[in-house]
């Protein structure tokens, strides 16, 4: 029998890891989750207020509003045939809103 090859897409985690209730409270980017080279799947909720789900460090343009807006109460999960495995950060939509974000990621 050949070599078996581990696709990119099966899930080998042992555990998954879920982040609750991370309330942001200033008006520039926090980090949401570090990048995961091992990342199979990401899910980020908001809710509470709008908020920006940036595919970039937060150091990296701190008061810029732009990337996947979400409504409160609203889900984003990360295409798992190319989940993004880097840092990912958050922006509140407006000044002094404080959305909370929940994450879910094996």
């Amino acid at each position: 029998m050949g070599e078996v090859k581990v696709g990119r897409n099966i899930n080998i985690a042992d555990e998954s890891r879920v982040y609750a209730g991370v309330e942001i409270l200033i008006n520039s980017a926090v980090t949401a989750i570090l990048p995961n080279p091992k990342r199979l799947f990401l899910s980020i909720t908001i809710t509470g207020k709008d908020a920006w789900i940036r595919m970039t460090p937060a150091s990296e343009d701190p008061l810029e509003r732009k990337g996947i807006r979400l409504k409160k109460d609203q889900t984003y999960e990360f295409p798992i045939d190319n989940v993004y495995t880097g840092e990912v950060s958050i922006i509140n939509k407006k000044d002094n809103e404080k959305p909370i974000y929940y994450i879910t990621e094996f």
